[in-house]
């Protein structure tokens, strides 16, 4: 999927394959099946960030797509500096991309951290009038 996204799809190419992507990756993590948080991760992230250019209006450069990359690994995987390392060995980029990689990748993951001390499940319980959710 993320050569797929790398080679130039078009925006509906590229909303099927990371609609479809992310349903398979929630079923079979679901279904009980270990792993498959990595790879899915980085094209996830590099279908992301293209459908966020498409979205804005710009083209799919591939270092805007290799940041959404980097963003989405260092969430799920909660490192940053791994997820910069892999994204390297992913493909192959030398170390001059090393200080925006790793800038990024901290700024997504401090980002999320401080997204997981808001008070969500407070919200959509007063929100909802349901009790269930938290």
């Amino acid at each position: 999927m993320a050569q797929e996204v790398l080679n130039g799809s078009n925006g509906k190419t590229v909303f099927l394959l990371f609609i479809l992507k992310a349903l398979v990756v929630l079923i079979t993590l679901w279904a009980g099946a270990y792993g498959g948080t990595l790879t899915p991760s980085f094209a996830l992230g590099m279908a992301g960030a293209a459908l966020f250019g498409m979205i804005l209006g710009g083209d799919s450069q591939p270092s805007i797509l290799l940041l959404g990359s980097v963003c989405f690994l260092s969430v799920t995987l909660r490192a940053p500096i791994s997820a910069t390392g892999l994204v390297i060995g992913f493909t192959g980029l030398g170390i001059d991309s090393l200080p925006y990689l790793l800038v990024t990748a901290v700024l997504a993951y401090e980002f999320a951290k401080m997204l997981d001390h808001f008070p969500w499940a407070s919200i959509l319980c007063q929100k909802s009038k349901n009790k269930v959710i938290r």
